[in-house]
């Protein structure tokens, strides 16, 4: 793997932020464009995903801390070391969505057509966070020779799943299949409870 793509001096670019960064860009860009169809004002829009990013990585972070504390035990500085990796999607997206209800009751803007414009590119900007976990060797799947791989910081030379790129594959077509049933959309809240369903499945 590729944790760390290249360094210059003292600075540092690791593939799993710069992924999860372009995920976080190319998502919100593409919501933005799309934000008239859907009644939203775009300045509005762009100031809700300042919340919207902090709320996910600060969720996300802490539920991975929550389940790998073991980690952490001697090393607490660590927490807030993000760019090692280390964040749990449901964690990032169940304070992102705290942070959407409330920007939305405070600026009065119609909660669920607001998740209906951002589902799609939640799958997008997920498939790119996914790329980043393969690249950083983490959040693989179980030994197995069927498409297997040696993740070399494991150092045990034994070939496992990468679920990282089957996940990152699925989001990439539901966010095509989102991007189709939009055009056919009979209520405010089809599409997020379509991503919802369709992701945990």
């Amino acid at each position: 793997m590729h944790p760390i793509l290249f360094s210059i001096g003292s600075f540092t670019v690791r593939s799993y932020g710069l992924m999860v960064a372009i995920g976080f860009a190319l998502a919100i860009y593409l919501a933005w464009r799309q934000t008239g169809r859907e009644g939203i004002d775009r300045e509005k829009f762009l100031d809700m995903t300042l919340w919207v990013i902090v709320a996910g990585i600060l969720g996300g972070r802490f539920m991975y801390v929550l389940v790998s504390w073991r980690e952490f035990i001697h090393d607490l500085p660590g927490i807030f070391m993000i760019w090692r990796g280390g964040l749990v999607f449901y964690g990032g997206f169940m304070l992102a969505l705290a942070a959407v209800w409330l920007y939305c009751r405070c600026y009065r803007i119609s909660f669920w057509r607001m998740l209906d414009l951002c589902a799609p590119y939640v799958a997008l900007g997920h498939a790119f966070g996914r790329i980043g976990c393969f690249l950083n060797g983490c959040c693989y799947g179980r030994p197995g020779t069927f498409c297997g791989v040696v993740f070399p910081g494991l150092g045990d030379g034994i070939t496992r799943l990468p679920t990282q790129l089957f996940e990152s594959g699925f989001n990439f077509l539901l966010f095509f299949g989102l991007l189709f049933l939009r055009r056919f959309r009979r209520f405010a809240g089809q599409l997020i409870c379509t991503y919802v369903f369709a992701y945990a499945l």
